[in-house]
């Protein structure tokens, strides 16, 4: 089972850290397999807009180009992703960013340009929905 900290200290007030609120709980007979802090692997993600999505731009393969507005400037990503359309708001990992220990660098794809990437909250945040603020 995978319990939210956050969520957990709007039932209880916990005076414990997450690790130590862990450690206490696995003493007390319920284990804790590990405590993960989700706020490291979102680091410098913003939202972007999706002014304009073109397909079948590579040669026998899915990937799409997406030009976004980031709010500070406009730019080409190359994403697989199949549902993001225009008008959408994704999440965009600017290149510098680290996501799960890795960093976002600007990439080649057949001659084209993409700054940064497309984050998806399932597949590369480990979430299953957005977290409350």
């Amino acid at each position: 089972m995978i319990i939210s900290y956050n969520w957990l200290n709007d039932w209880v007030d916990i005076d414990l850290s997450p690790e130590d609120l862990a450690e206490k709980m696995t003493e007390l007979g319920t284990e804790v397999d590990e405590v993960k802090d989700l706020s490291k692997n979102i680091d410098n993600l913003s939202v972007a807009a999706v002014l304009k999505r073109t397909d079948n731009a590579f040669k026998g393969g899915s990937n799409k180009i997406l030009k976004i507005d980031t709010g500070r400037e406009i730019v080409n990503i190359v994403t697989s992703a199949s549902n993001v359309k225009e008008g959408d708001r994704i999440i965009w990992a600017a290149p510098g960013t680290f996501v799960n220990g890795n960093e976002i660098e600007k990439r080649n794809f057949d001659g084209i340009e993409s700054i940064g990437m497309a984050v998806s909250l399932v597949r590369r945040l480990a979430l299953k929905r957005i977290p409350k603020a």
